[in-house]
This record gives structure tokens, sequence and C-alpha cells, in this order.
């Protein structure tokens, strides 16, 4: 399937997402803003046989979601892009996703320039050196957008991600320059956690977000349950395959995402690969945290309208510290081409 194909099926099935969770959102402008992420976006490896892209396990560079909780999904449109992966060097790569994030923070409207001088200042503190950067390295810069009808002409949000795995010391600039990336920091201490990823949400009203996701590090035993705890989060009693047998597995593929809110305590997500679920349990899921099957529903809808096949990557559970999980996020992607 060509580059042209995969915007066109992604398209579709965000349309038809837009369709059912934000209907006041203009269907056209979400179409728009998937093809720029999309730009120059490969999901067929090179030559040398590798995935295009590392955004999802199967080498396809797009991945959307469904948020809800006890009252049903959220009526919210996300999705996430890995733009420019055709390139196959690493700098040719984070240049094009640069301009990406340009022509997306233009979209957000009158904060546009700040918002673009503020993602271009993230990627600069995540990447001061792209030369240093092994040039084969796929891992840069994610792009990601959020559709609510809150705003209806134009995306919400503008999520920027920045890989952290290559660098220890990213998350300590980054931190000199943000407080809540500091926070993050502070919270997790001397857990054994492995910085992977960190965003900077950036909102078309002018707010900002920051989460930074980190991975257990490999060979400590029981590392996820002691992070999850440590931050006041236990979501065993949704997702009991963290404490049985064999859940090592479980916890060394999954991320626990850290997104500090200045009116409470931070908000604590679990990302656990699908590939580590029995296909049975994201019906579970979905029925004990949104109340019904609705969100599996309108992802099974909106694969059939984009002409392809969709496959579940992931499921999120989250909420703030110290409670029960409050939502649950499923993530999809296309199944990858033939």
């Amino acid at each position: 399937m060509t580059a042209s194909d995969l915007v066109a099926c992604a398209g579709a099935f965000a349309e038809h997402l837009a369709r059912e969770l934000v209907p006041a959102c203009d269907r056209a402008g979400v179409r728009s803003v998937v093809g720029a992420a999309l730009a120059g976006a490969a999901e067929r490896p090179g030559r040398s046989g590798r995935r295009a892209s590392v955004l999802t396990r199967a080498g396809v560079p797009f991945e959307a979601s469904v948020t809800g909780g006890p009252g049903g999904p959220a009526p919210a449109l996300r999705y996430v892009a890995d733009p420019a992966s055709a390139a196959p060097f690493f700098g040719p790569r984070l240049a094009g996703q640069r301009r990406v994030v340009d022509d997306l923070a233009a979209r957000l409207g009158d904060p546009a320039e700040a918002a673009r001088c503020e993602a271009a200042r993230f990627l600069d503190a995540v990447f001061p050196d792209p030369a240093r950067v092994a040039a084969r390295s796929r891992a840069a810069a994610f792009v990601g957008a959020v559709h609510d009808p809150a705003v209806a002409t134009r995306p919400a949000w503008l999520k920027v991600y920045g890989n952290l795995g290559g660098d220890p010391r990213a998350l300590r600039r980054l931190s000199e320059t943000w407080a809540p990336f500091a926070e993050v920091a502070v919270l997790v201490g001397d857990l054994p956690l492995a910085p992977r990823l960190a965003a900077l949400g950036l909102g078309a009203s002018g707010a900002r977000r920051h989460k930074v996701y980190l991975r257990p590090r490999d060979g400590v035993p029981g590392a996820l349950t002691t992070v999850l705890h440590h931050v006041g989060a236990d979501p065993s009693g949704l997702l009991p395959e963290i404490g049985r047998p064999g859940g090592a597995a479980v916890g060394r593929r999954s991320y626990v995402a850290c997104e500090p809110r200045p009116e409470g305590d931070p908000v604590v997500t679990l990302y656990v690969p699908a590939t580590h679920l029995d296909a049975g349990r994201a019906t579970e899921l979905a029925q004990a945290c949104h109340g019904s099957t609705a969100a599996l529903d309108l992802v099974a809808a909106a694969a059939g309208a984009s002409g392809r096949a969709w496959d579940l990557t992931a499921i999120g559970l989250g909420g703030p510290a110290g409670t029960p999980p409050a939502s649950l996020t499923l993530y999809v992607a296309p199944r990858p081409a033939a």
C-alpha cells in the first residue's frame, strides 16, 4: 500500500470517528490534518528490512485512540503519526518532522507562532545536536492532534513527542525549561524507570500539557508494580495480568506515563501492548470502564469505513494518582499492507 493509500485509509477512519465522536467538527478539516500529519510517512521498510516506523510494533506510522469512562466514549478524536518516516537517515527525518510540526502549529489559530516557537524549543532540548545521533536511528519525533467540539474548525491540541531513549540527559534539559517535566523527575525519583518519550501538548486556547513516558528497566523484578504503587496508582483490579505468573512480560513491554496537573494530583496512565492480552480482555475492560462496548463498536465501524483492517495495538488505564483507573483508552492502527 502506498503512502497516499495510507493517508486515504487513515483519513477515512478519522472522518468516521469524527462523525460519531465530535459531529460539530469540520470533517474535511480532520482529513486535512491527518494528511498533513502523515507527510513523508512510509509503512514499508527500507532496504535494511527494519520497520519504517517505530510508532507501532507493526511499523505502521499512524495510530488512533478512543478514550472513555463510565459515561462512555469521550467526545474527542485523537491520533498520532510518524511523519517523514520514509527518510532513511535521522537528520532528514527530524527535519521533515519539524516542518510538519510547523504546519500543524499554524492551524491552531492565534497562538500559532507561540506554539511553533515552543515546539521548536522542545525539540531543541530533546535533540540539541542532531548530527551526533546515529544516522540510522528511526526514533525522533511523533506528532499528534486532538479534535473536540470546543474548537470546531481546527485542531484543539497539537502534541509533539520527542524520543528520550538515546540521551540520558534529555529529561534534565527539559526540566530546566518546563517545571512540569521537573515534577515528573521528582515524582519517580530513583525508581527503576527509563524515560522513553516526552510529550508537549499545545492547545488552541494557549493551554499547555506535559507528559513523560517511562518504561521499567530490564532485569528489575516487579518494577512496574513498584512504580505504580509509588505514584499511588494500582490498576490490578482491572488488569490482574500484571500480578499473575508470566506477568513480567506484560511489565517489560508496558509504559507508565505521568502528566502533572496544576489543579490536582498528576494523572498516571499504564499502557499495555495488546499482544500481551487475551482477545476477550478488551471487551471485558471496555465493559468495566465504559459500561459498554460502545468504543470498540465505534472502532470496528470506522475500520469498515476505511477500506482496510485495523488492529488493537494497546490499552491505556489512567486517572489521578491514588484512585482506581477512571478511564480506558483503546489504541488502534491499520494492519500492515500485504
